[in-house]
């Protein structure tokens, strides 16, 4: 750029003004929505962002990404997530547990971990310190396993608020609480909020919905500030939440925005500026869980989303047919019939809805209880 300055007696000379302008490093959107997963099917998924500014110097994106079954949440605070039994209740040996409670029942062991039946309202490494003063023998669960008994065995109520103390806590080590409930209606209803003195967030569930199996996790990944923890069920006005079982153990610590704390990683082939952007994962685990976030590099340094996000890889709508025998390898599982066996398949009662003989009987004889009613 060239100025001069001037007046009425003439014009200095020509001086030339550079301008540098100095890049800045990537931003990206700071709002939940625009970090999503699409297009999960199979062993792939698309997992979606936008950057908001470059500084004209477009990125190198990077999506770092894990499976939660072998890794924990990377974000501190609290999820919920329905589950059907011992599989997928996230309980294992493999951790180390401050408790593991049956609030109202007899020893249950799930997954090679003891939840001590109790009576009382304390033990080892907890207490209950507000409400929770009722108790009610509870109804059959629909989630399997020796969990499902936990839910089926008993459990407390009442107190506006219900609190939870764990105790024998070492200041500064990562844990997960964990709450095990089961609907007790299928209209939603029953509402609380839930949160912890080791937590800065807050979570609102919702203990009758209509799902089946009728399993709900509650659980707050946290860090330790002292040697104790309490952790508060606010129940709407005029409610009251169940609580059936719980579990306090050790946890590793929260991945962050470092690349070495994630196991996984993929590196976009182009440079990407402002704007929506959609990167694809393949290669994943079916039947699993995964972790992610983004990370943008250029001239300038790296930034990262302010979040992870998550989605899961389910068998529903993967239609391998290994054998070739007209039924997919997920049919077959669950029929009990191999899938690399043509001669090995579901029979003809495989995924009936009803079978009516047309005999003047309008009954359903496939068991299913889908009867009719004759009109003439």
């Amino acid at each position: 750029m060239t100025i001069r300055a001037g007046n009425f007696l003439g014009y200095s000379p020509a001086q030339t003004l550079v301008l540098r302008v100095k890049p800045i490093p990537p931003t990206f959107s700071p709002l939940a929505s625009d970090l999503t997963a699409s297009n999960v099917l199979g062993t792939s998924a698309t997992v979606n962002f936008k950057i908001d500014d470059t500084g004209g110097n477009d990125a190198n994106i990077t999506v770092y990404y894990d499976d939660a079954n072998t890794s924990e949440s990377p974000n501190l605070g609290w999820k919920q997530y329905y589950f059907t039994g011992d599989s997928d209740c996230g309980v294992s040996s493999s951790f180390t547990y401050t408790c593991a409670v049956n609030v109202r029942g007899s020893d249950k062991t799930v997954n090679g971990v003891l939840f001590k039946g109790e009576a009382g309202t304390s033990g080892t490494g907890w207490a209950f310190t507000s409400g929770l003063t009722s108790t009610h023998n509870s109804q059959a669960s629909s989630v399997t396993g020796q969990i499902g008994q936990v839910l089926s065995n008993g459990m407390r109520y009442n107190g506006d608020p219900q609190k939870i103390k764990v105790t024998g806590l070492t200041d500064g080590q990562y844990y997960q609480f964990t709450l095990y409930s089961q609907s007790w209606g299928n209209t939603e209803g029953r509402q609380a909020t839930i949160y912890s003195t080791d937590s800065d967030d807050s979570i609102v569930a919702y203990q009758n919905f209509d799902t089946v199996p009728d399993g709900l996790i509650v659980e707050c990944y946290y860090k330790a500030t002292g040697t104790e923890a309490e952790f508060t069920v606010n129940p709407e006005p005029g409610s009251t939440w169940h609580i059936y079982g719980f579990s306090n153990r050790v946890a590793g610590p929260a991945r962050d925005a470092v690349a070495s704390q994630w196991t996984n990683s993929f590196t976009a082939p182009t440079l990407l500026g402002a704007g929506t952007h959609n990167v694809s994962l393949t290669g994943l685990t079916l039947d699993s869980t995964y972790h992610f976030r983004v990370a943008a590099t250029n001239s300038a340094g790296t930034s990262w989303t302010n979040h992870a996000g998550s989605f899961m890889i389910t068998l529903t709508g993967v239609f391998e047919d290994t054998d070739g025998d007209g039924f997919s390898d997920q049919e077959e599982a669950s029929a009990g019939t191999l899938p690399n066996d043509p001669s090995s398949k579901p029979g003809l009662n495989f995924g009936l809805l009803g079978y009516w003989p047309l005999d003047g009987n309008t009954s359903d004889l496939s068991g299913n209880d889908r009867n009719g009613t004759a009109h003439n």
